[in-house]
């Protein structure tokens, strides 16, 4: 390691990016009330909740929001409409449940990635990797398509998935700081991840909806990522 990263630890990138997401407006949405009448206590409870939010995942996935109903996922999660209305309000707050998973998935390894960003010393391997697992998170979560396609059709949703955008371009921002010292300002860096973060996650969307993903489109993300970044490193 060069002197600069020898200045600091794993762990103190560590606590500084998850100072980040704990303070985060993300965080304050999941512990915000979202329209959930029950919460599931007791092994048997979590599981039957968990089954409910999984199952409108997958039939997100294959049906059109319009055309989703509680009485839809009751049916094919096999339990009664009853025990759908025991834990939640309405269709939407079975689909806020989900998109705050979802979005904690990949936020904890955007989180993890940010973390290894401030020591790699092979940028353009880890922004491949960034890329890879973001490919990976869209392409084996059940849900991850739908909720892509038409969460933003509601409100709370819409702004979990902001509020999880935010957040990755902060800690990104904060990590970074430590890997290119005194090279730009945190707010600068912040603004940089932000713009590529909303401007990807569309296109990734778009070439993980289709089975398989189109990876075109994926490896021509990965070079215009790093060769937007890369020139702001120059001198590092």
């Amino acid at each position: 390691m060069n002197e600069v990263r020898e200045a600091y630890t794993e762990a103190e990138v560590r606590d500084a990016v998850q100072a980040v997401l704990d303070g985060s407006r993300f965080e304050e949405l999941a512990a915000a009330e979202r329209g959930l009448r029950t919460p599931p206590a007791g092994r048997k409870s979590e599981a039957t909740f968990d089954h409910i939010v999984q199952t409108a995942a997958e039939v997100l996935d294959d049906v059109p929001l319009r055309d989703i109903t509680t009485h839809l996922i009751a049916d094919r999660a096999d339990v009664n409409i009853a025990t759908v209305y025991r834990y939640f309000s309405d269709l939407e707050s079975i689909l806020v449940e989900f998109d705050l998973r979802y979005q904690r998935l990949s936020l904890a390894g955007i989180q993890e990635m940010a973390i290894q960003g401030a020591f790699t010393e092979d940028r353009r391997a880890w922004s491949d990797k960034v890329f890879e697992m973001a490919t990976v998170v869209r392409t084996d979560t059940p849900g991850a398509i739908g909720i892509a396609r038409d969460g933003y059709a509601i409100p709370q949703v819409r702004e979990i998935t902001r509020a999880a955008e935010l957040v990755a371009a902060r800690m990104s921002a904060v990590a970074t700081e430590f890997y290119a010292p005194g090279m730009k300002s945190e707010d600068e860096w912040y603004e940089m991840y932000l713009a590529v973060i909303r401007a990807t996650s569309r296109i990734l969307d778009e070439a993980c909806s289709v089975r398989p993903a189109d990876l075109g489109q994926i490896e021509a993300l990965k070079e215009m990522a790093f060769n937007f970044f890369e020139p702001h490193f120059q001198g590092r």
